[in-house]
């Protein structure tokens, strides 16, 4: 479950931008700003979004279900899960 974040009006996040940038960058933290419930953007550091676009590639492509396949196998088999010893 995502956990809440704090949301602003357009009228107060404008007030307080700068700050509230420094916070999302510093604190990896989000922030919707919201008009109504149904009309709100979300703020997210760009690092932070960078490591989302980079997860969802790695979802896509398979690489995660290839790691979690691998660490699975890894704990099942200890004794072989570095290949062989040398």
């Amino acid at each position: 479950m995502a956990e809440a974040m704090d949301t602003f009006t357009p009228t107060n996040a404008r007030k307080d931008i700068y700050n509230l940038i420094r916070g999302v960058v510093a604190n990896h933290t989000t922030i919707q700003i919201a008009s109504s419930p149904d009309e709100a953007v979300v703020m997210v550091s760009k690092d932070d979004w960078n490591a989302m676009q980079e997860y969802i590639a790695l979802l896509e492509n398979g690489v995660i279900d290839e790691v979690n396949t691998r660490m699975a196998d890894a704990k099942a088999h200890p004794e072989t899960a570095f290949g062989d010893p040398l």
